[in-house]
């Protein structure tokens, strides 16, 4: 690959998802530490054989496996809001970086409460 001596200032998340490299397992060894494990997992290029041994890097490291799979629930949980949510509300959600309920957000547009009808327990 050519990057060991820039390996401390490549974006890890734009090499881990990029189709065009020829990944190999020596490769994938050697930059162990810098990988988004999560778009690497996805990368389409990435043969079989290869893949398996990404598979097992992740499973052989807890931390890593934990953090993938709360990432991925994260990405659910946020398409699921958006697909539930007022486009103005997936908008302010997108600039604030969080989710307020109901009666916190003011000012916001109410999506749900036509459907379900305004509750205070959320």
């Amino acid at each position: 690959m050519g990057c060991g001596y820039f390996k401390d200032f490549l974006d890890w998340e734009y090499i881990s998802q990029n189709t065009s490299i020829n990944f190999t397992v020596e490769m994938v060894d050697e930059f162990m530490m810098y990988w988004d494990y999560f778009y690497l997992q996805e990368n389409i290029s990435i043969p079989l054989s290869i893949r398996e041994h990404i598979i097992q890097i992740v499973n052989s490291i807890p931390e890593l496996e934990l953090y993938l799979k709360s990432k991925i629930k994260a990405i659910k949980l946020v398409r699921v809001t958006f697909i539930i949510s007022h486009l103005t509300n997936a908008i302010e959600i997108i600039k604030n970086k969080k989710i307020l309920s109901r009666n916190k957000a003011i000012g916001f547009a109410d999506a749900a409460g036509a459907v379900v009808g305004r509750r205070h327990s959320s």
